[in-house]
């Protein structure tokens, strides 16, 4: 450990003060380098304020050939509006969807139909190199496509540039009234009509970078890096994949963002600009300008200054240099040995003794950090055995809790002969179908609970009918139907068991609103109460019950939840569950084997 006396200490800012003094002394041979930075903050704010003028000048620039396009792009959507009504139309006459579009645009032969699926995938097209394509990714284009069904009426997109191609297109939407699908029509904007605008987006820059010796390319790209100007081969200017991060940028921020790269075997400055076409939404609603500007006339500049002042700076740095690096030992070593005993603690090394040879600031902080190597000793330690405590209640009250819910379960299997192992057996499917569901860990405990209590109503229920052999008189079914809200009243007190009450109440609730006690339809009915509905209802069709002569085979029981679901069962839940017991899932993920729960198919 350090010892040092207080009278020993010499401040820190003294030894940084003289070393500074020394440092200024020699000053007096760098006023060259004063005129070098001067001039060169001169040149280089003069070339930033010229770049502000350009992006300024480039933004209106392409803002008029925007303003442009939209009048090329009004009577396109007044063209595709009757198109897109008529084969609404004809889908909600037909009722079908698999009808043939071509005879809708047989005289549009720049024009394409298109069905997209609330998958946001192209179903159906009269260009057939877009079906399958789907538009997921573009979570900004699947908002549009979302707010177009809210909306419910007929939406023109701005001009973009086709997926497949790259093509300037128009694209319109037009909802199916029904929610279920998207019609659109996509049609290849003429050349010729925009050329006869005064500016475009692919001829914006011709002006702009004739006028500006120092700009070397101007480039509009949408929202995908793709540039609305084609090459020479005919394939469009694609965003060059080193400058894809200050691309992404600008478009996130809609702040313009600048960067160094090379064009041409030259250092230059990439300036990406952010533009919001008029009237836009979606994908294509940002758009951003690639501005390449050179230094060349500035380097030279600053060649010539540098020329004029590089001896004085040189002679005296040279100096200044070998003065402060002389000087700065006294300064680095201590801050050696602290950084060396920081990173020890960093690995987890709290064994720290620093040999600071010094009597100022540095020797205080270094005994702070073997103090503080001690103080993290001691509180991990306390930290380990909380930790440990901590684990092992959590643990115990949770096997408690479980151990108390078999012990309800028992008591139901004790009435019922016939649904011994019943509940267990529902709990492992159960939450096998919630593994596969992606359920959180919360929600797979509730499962837990709520499956392997569902039938504790049966308590309630008089066991003449729990194990009635024939089939169930009125009075006596309305009493049986009373036990998943009798479940609920017995759990009510049980705090821990709050959110998996409702999976005991709504157990026998169906989709399509006829099942009991409340008659709860579609999303109305929890997701897990769903599962545990199809859980239970396998497990009753394949085993012994007393109002059933033969077991269904495994086999039998699936086809029986595929027909129900829909209407007695959620169609997502029975499909997982079938692909859970047909091997189609991984049955061993995270959960019980349900090989070792089914029977033979």
């Amino acid at each position: 450990m350090l010892s040092l006396s207080r009278k020993s200490l010499y401040p820190f800012k003294l030894k940084l003060g003289f070393l500074l003094f020394s440092v200024v002394l020699l000053m007096s041979g760098l006023m060259g380098a004063f005129q070098y930075f001067f001039v060169k903050h001169l040149l280089e704010s003069n070339f930033e304020q010229n770049r502000r003028m350009i992006e300024e000048r480039v933004r209106n620039t392409v803002a008029d050939a925007d303003r442009m396009n939209l009048l090329v792009e009004r009577p396109m959507e007044q063209e595709a509006r009757p198109i897109l009504e008529a084969v609404r139309n004809h889908y909600l006459n037909s009722g079908q969807i698999g009808f043939d579009l071509k005879p809708f645009v047989a005289d549009k032969p720049d024009m394409d139909l298109y069905i997209i699926d609330q998958s946001y995938t192209v179903i159906a097209s009269t260009n057939t190199g877009d079906i399958g394509l789907n538009f997921q990714p573009y979570s900004d284009f699947t908002r549009y496509l979302d707010g177009v069904v809210r909306e419910g009426g007929f939406a023109g997109s701005r001009i973009s540039l086709s997926l497949n191609g790259s093509n300037l297109t128009k694209y319109c939407y037009l909802p199916s009234g029904d929610g279920r699908y998207i019609f659109e029509t996509g049609a290849l904007i003429d050349p010729r009509l925009l050329e006869l605008k005064t500016s475009t987006f692919e001829n914006f820059e011709t002006a702009v970078v004739r006028e500006n010796t120092f700009i070397d390319r101007v480039i509009l790209y949408d929202y995908l890096g793709v540039s609305y100007k084609k090459e020479k081969n005919g394939l469009n200017y694609r965003i060059d994949e080193k400058h894809s991060p200050a691309f992404a940028q600008a478009m996130d921020t809609l702040q313009t963002v600048e960067t160094e790269g090379v064009y041409e075997g030259q250092t230059v400055i990439y300036q990406y600009v952010p533009y919001q076409l008029v009237n836009a939404a979606g994908n294509n609603e940002i758009s951003v300008i690639e501005i390449i500007y050179n230094e060349d006339s500035l380097r030279q500049s600053l060649f010539r200054n540098l020329l004029v002042s590089s001896i004085l700076v040189i002679a005296a740095a040279c100096i200044a240099g070998s003065y402060g690096f002389y000087r700065s030992r006294s300064i680095t070593r201590p801050l050696q040995a602290i950084a060396s005993g920081i990173r020890k603690i960093a690995r987890g090394d709290y064994d720290v003794s620093l040999d600071i040879r010094s009597t100022d600031e540095f020797a205080v902080l270094g005994r702070k950090v073997e103090q503080m190597a001690v103080e993290i000793r001691e509180l991990l330690g306390e930290r380990s055995r909380i930790q440990h405590e901590l684990e092992s209640s959590l643990k115990e009250n949770q096997n408690s809790y479980f151990e108390t819910v078999r012990a309800l379960v028992n008591a139901i299997e004790v009435k019922d002969a016939y649904t011994r192992g019943h509940c267990e057996r529902v709990m492992d499917y159960s939450l096998a179908i919630g593994r596969a569901m992606n359920l959180t860990q919360q929600e797979l405990h509730d499962l837990r609970f709520g499956s392997i209590l569902h039938d504790i109503g049966k308590i309630g229920i008089p066991e003449h009918i729990l194990n009635n052999q024939g089939s169930f008189s009125p009075q006596d079914f309305e009493m049986m139907k009373r036990h998943p809200a009798i479940g609920d009243k017995l759990l009510e007190g049980l705090h821990f068991l709050d959110n998996s009450r409702k999976i005991v109440h709504e157990h026998h609730e169906r989709v399509d609103g006829t099942g009991y006690p409340q008659g709860l339809k579609g999303e109305e009915i929890g997701l897990m109460s769903k599962i545990v509905s199809v859980a239970d209802a396998y497990d009753a069709m394949t085993s012994d019950r007393p109002y059933r002569k033969t077991v269904m085979s495994s086999k039998d029981a699936l086809q029986e939840l595929e027909r129900q679901a829909g209407t007695q069962f959620d169609a997502r839940v029975v499909r997982i569950f079938v692909m859970l017991l047909t091997g189609r899932l991984d049955l061993n993920a995270n959960g019980p084997n349900l090989r070792n729960l089914e029977r033979r198919m």
